[in-house]
């Protein structure tokens, strides 16, 4: 699997700004006045200026939030405020690599985020404490949380005509492609438990509809619109008979103008007319072979009865010819004897002739 490159992709979220209207959710640069828990860090051990700032802008949050916590606006600062918390950090700890539970002063913050607004902020606005997790793990949760949340917009420009929106986003989806990778492995891969199916996270939810290949198909299929095409008289259009000579067509304005048939056009009608030859080839050979079998069938049951018949007849006809025979052999005899019997007698008869002495 290839690593992810997280300054790249945050570079081209940034020229989208993608981010930009999650960010402007915490751009009012103001501290708390109410709570003082954040002093904390003014001196000491704990001391610690940054630390000290981002808690007092936390602390501001909270209680504009805490005013109208269903409003829409402050449902999706909730959602967004764990990742914009960690940047926050990102921005000034130095050490990225090193684990949360090691960095003291990220503990502190957060459980004094836990005694503000309990009860106005019930269940939300949470910051979870992942110990074993360092900043640069945080950063690419953040970026997969951005793209998520812009992946109905990208959509929408995907299936749009602007071809340079769709370029500049197709680069992005791109680079985001790894990470995806990486969390669906970590989180979607092995299922869940049972008959129940793999949830996510907040920053990752495992659905096949956010894939970005599918993006990425759509992204490249992004074409610009064609050019509006001018409208023909056909009372007034002429087309030349001569071969390989172009048809001159006019316009209402009565200007000639060679004008060719779009090759898509072309292209559509012969499809349509070669769909149309071929389902009718198909479906004379199908009728035909369901004819031929037909016939065959019936000839075959009337030829399996034919021969017993002609069997019958034959036997008949032989029956018949051998009796006939019999009865012509033996009247045949019958006259044979008559004959003989008539030859015998004429020849014992002799007539008395007169001798000449």
């Amino acid at each position: 699997m290839s690593k992810t490159d997280v300054t790249k992709l945050e570079t081209e979220s940034k020229k989208l700004e993608l981010n930009k209207a999650y960010d402007a959710l915490f751009s009012k640069d103001s501290t708390s006045k109410t709570y003082t828990q954040c002093n904390v860090f003014s001196s000491g051990e704990k001391k610690h200026e940054d630390a000290k700032k981002l808690c007092s802008k936390l602390l501001y949050i909270l209680e504009d939030i805490a005013k109208s916590p269903k409003l829409t606006e402050n449902v999706k600062r909730c959602s967004y405020l764990r990742y914009w918390f960690y940047n926050e950090i990102w921005g000034f700890h130095t050490e990225h690599s090193k684990k949360i539970g090691e960095i003291s002063f990220i503990k502190e913050l957060i459980d004094i985020r836990n005694k503000v607004h309990t009860k106005e902020l019930k269940n939300m606005c949470d910051i979870p404490y992942d110990k074993d997790v360092n900043l640069d793990e945080w950063r690419k949760r953040k970026l997969s949380y951005i793209y998520f949340k812009n992946h109905d917009n990208i959509k929408n420009i995907s299936i749009s005509t602007k071809k340079t929106e769709c370029d500049k986003h197709l680069a992005y989806v791109e680079n985001f492609i790894s990470l995806y990778k990486e969390y669906y492995d970590k989180y979607c891969k092995n299922g869940g438990f049972l008959w129940f199916s793999a949830v996510g996270t907040d920053y990752f939810p495992c659905s096949s509809s956010y894939e970005p290949s599918k993006l990425l198909a759509a992204l490249k299929l992004c074409k610009p619109p064609e050019p509006p095409k001018s409208r023909i008289s056909s009372g007034s259009a002429s087309v030349s008979g001569r071969v390989g000579g172009a048809a001159p067509i006019r316009n209402d304005t009565g200007h000639g103008a060679t004008a060719s048939v779009p090759s898509t056009l072309e292209s559509a009608t012969d499809k349509m007319d070669s769909n149309f030859y071929r389902n009718i080839i198909m479906a004379a050979a199908i009728l035909g072979t369901i004819f031929f079998l037909f016939y065959y069938n019936m000839s075959s049951g009337l030829k399996s009865r034919f021969p017993k018949r002609k069997r019958k007849k034959k036997i008949f006809e032989h029956n018949y010819y051998e009796e006939y025979e019999k009865e012509l052999e033996k009247y045949g005899s019958e006259d044979m004897s008559l004959y003989s019997e008539d030859d015998r007698y004429y020849l014992n008869y002799q007539p008395e002739r007169d001798y000449d002495y």
